[in-house]
């Protein structure tokens, strides 16, 4: 039992994990390609003839002025999940049965909650039988947790 509401508290603390703050200076070349430098890294920008040369804790490189349409920061927010997507995904649960209606027909997995699969499909409809317990259901990119009784 105790192992139980371990498993319970850990995932809660993941659920309100606000991941890490990465800041980025971001330049944006004419031809649409943008390349990120960490703020943490350092970057500093120098312009000689005709180009800009920036120098970070990683690497240098230079840049002819005329390729580059402007600069920007940007502030990302990293966490477990790489991306957030619309929910077009639904799950349902009718006594011990999850049904996942699924438009995009993404791989759906059902995990346990000591990391096991229980299942997996790759359908429009996914229906899973489950023991009561709780488990994490990961639809694509996205995850959500259920609760069987």
């Amino acid at each position: 039992m105790n192992r139980f509401l371990l498993s319970i508290m850990l995932l809660a603390a993941a659920g309100i994990s606000r991941g890490e703050t990465v800041q980025k200076l971001v330049l944006h070349a004419l031809d649409g390609t943008e390349i990120e430098y960490l703020l943490d890294n350092e970057p500093v920008v120098t312009f000689e003839a005709g180009n800009a040369k920036i120098t970070d804790k990683a690497a240098s490189e230079s840049f002819p002025l005329d390729d580059i349409d402007y600069w920007d920061f940007r502030t990302e927010v990293t966490n477990a999940v790489e991306t957030v997507e619309k929910a077009t995904a639904r799950i349902s649960i009718d006594g011990r049965t999850a049904t996942v209606t699924n438009p995009n027909a993404a791989t759906v997995t059902v995990y346990a909650v000591n990391g096991t699969v229980v299942g997996s499909q790759r359908a429009e409809t996914c229906t899973f039988e489950l023991a009561p317990g709780l488990y994490i259901v990961a639809i694509g990119q996205s995850a959500h947790k259920i609760l069987i009784r």
